[in-house]
């Protein structure tokens, strides 16, 4: 990693423990569900999952509640058949998580404030070859 990459990372390490300016709180504690399928098992059905619970500091960048028509994606991502039921949407930053981001799997989930929201996409924000943090977009 060169000079300037340990730089940057060691400035957005600081900003996501919330210790960069000791005034300003810009992370928030959230819980990271990672799902990983397994086999289909055709005698009962089923498909196995292995699930796993990880505590993230996360910064929001984007929040709100809308219509399922009103984000772009969202209606295709979702589920829900009624056009006029309303979504919490959320963008948010984290740092990577060694061996859970970016194998996102496609029931990966995020808690934050006891509220469960269903991640959608993640995108890599990397200085080179250094993972500097993802951009997450996730519904709930």
């Amino acid at each position: 990693m060169s000079a300037l990459n340990t730089l940057v990372d060691d400035l957005v390490t600081k900003v996501f423990d919330n210790t960069l300016v000791s005034a300003a709180e810009l992370s928030i504690s959230a819980t990271y569900k990672s799902v990983a399928t397994g086999a289909y098992n055709p005698a009962s059905g089923a498909i196995t999952r292995t699930e796993s619970d990880i505590a993230v500091k996360i910064i929001k960048r984007n929040e709100n509640t809308t219509g399922i028509g009103g984000i772009s994606g969202v209606s295709q991502a979702s589920n829900t058949s009624s056009a006029n039921e309303n979504v919490d949407y959320l963008e948010f930053l984290v740092r990577p998580v060694s061996g859970v981001l970016p194998n996102q799997g496609i029931d990966d989930e995020l808690t934050v404030d006891s509220k469960v929201y269903k991640i959608l996409d993640v995108q890599s924000v990397n200085m080179g070859s250094t993972r500097i943090l993802y951009k997450i977009k996730a519904i709930g």
